[in-house]
């Protein structure tokens, strides 16, 4: 009797067990549905608010990234019309002047191309005035220069390599570019950069005015010969990848983006070509370690690797530096700014002026 008493007893604790076990687990869900805990909705968008809230942060970030990577002295900025007010389209000092101004620069070894330019210029678009930029002319290619350019339309100008940093006059690189266009663009408003070798053709560039001054910028392919055909150059088959780091640029975007000549150029300094174009290509040339990154090289150009956006072994430099601003500026999947009417031709190689569009060699 004992034994059955016993067990009598233990059942009627579990049951008690089992019914405290029932109530507290009752209790628990109606509690936790009245309380004021988030919901899993509420836990989702807290979760997606962090998130992006963490996106804004890391975007912050990269823009910072970007200022520091491409921080230069400000002195050189600013000497180059870089201010909170700027001088830009159409405001100018120059008055009495037709733009754009043609603006050209040579080396010692140049003077002849240099020359041919100019007569070209008084001869196709005489309207236009001519400033050339001395990289460094031997004294009797300058007299020889200074007979074809020393009037009112057609000027000297001294480049000031002490006014910037150190590795500016390394011609390789062609940093000066950028600098010699900003420092007539400041004074000028428009400018038709075209380099030594260049010759202007019989042209009614109208359209071509207007065209730039609505986007702020033309420019002409760079073309390759590739299975004798010409073709497109890919913006990263030409630049070295440390390059788009210091852009802050996704080297993805540029596979197909089409890279121009910095052989001719035609710019108006509008707002958006001065802090989106000229600013960021400045900053690039006037960084040694950013126009020309440890392991770039000019030579040794492999373009036949496939896919044909790889990095073909070789550095643009100057012209690299211009297309990844460009690509910036204009998304790499936009180029308005191409243009296929040319104003100009490459030099012919027994130095002639000729006046034939039709022979006008691709950039």
């Amino acid at each position: 009797m004992v034994h059955q008493s016993d067990s009598m007893q233990c059942r009627r604790v579990r049951s008690m067990l089992q019914l405290f076990l029932l109530a507290t687990l009752v209790f628990t869900v109606v509690y936790l549905l009245n309380s004021s805990q988030p919901s899993i909705h509420t836990l989702v968008s807290e979760t997606h608010r962090q998130l992006n809230s963490l996106k804004h942060i890391n975007l912050k970030e990269s823009l910072h990234y970007a200022e520091e990577r491409l921080k230069v002295d400000s002195k050189y900025l600013t000497a180059l019309g870089f201010t909170s007010s700027p001088r830009v389209f159409p405001n100018h000092t120059w008055t009495n002047v037709t733009l754009p101004v043609i603006v050209t620069a040579a080396a010692s070894g140049q003077g002849e191309q240099v020359t041919g330019l100019v007569l070209s210029a008084r001869r196709h678009q005489s309207q236009l005035p001519v400033v050339v930029f001395d990289l460094g002319l031997g004294r009797y290619e300058r007299q020889q220069l200074e007979a074809s350019c020393n009037s009112s339309m057609c000027w000297l100008q001294q480049l000031e390599y002490a006014s910037y940093p150190a590795h500016l006059d390394e011609l390789r690189t062609r940093a000066f570019v950028p600098v010699v266009i900003q420092e007539v663009l400041n004074k000028a408003g428009a400018v038709l950069w075209l380099d030594a070798s260049r010759r202007l053709v019989p042209h009614s560039s109208a359209r071509l005015l207007k065209k730039a001054r609505q986007l702020g910028v033309l420019a002409w392919r760079l073309d390759l010969q590739l299975d004798e055909q010409l073709a497109a150059v890919p913006t990263t088959a030409f630049t070295h990848y440390k390059m788009f780091d210091y852009f802050d640029a996704n080297i993805e975007h540029f596979y197909f983006h089409k890279m121009v000549s910095d052989e001719a150029l035609l710019i108006y300094n509008t707002p958006a070509v001065h802090r989106q174009l000229m600013l960021p290509w400045l900053r690039c040339a006037l960084l040694p370690e950013c126009v020309a990154p440890t392991g770039a090289q000019a030579g040794g150009c492999r373009f036949n690797k496939k896919p044909h956006y790889r990095y073909s072994g070789c550095h643009g430099y100057d012209t690299s530096a211009l297309n990844v601003a460009l690509g910036l500026m204009f998304r790499p999947d936009r180029t308005p700014y191409i243009e296929t009417e040319r104003l100009e031709r490459a030099e012919e190689p027994d130095g002639g002026l000729g006046g034939d569009n039709s022979t006008a060699a691709a950039l």
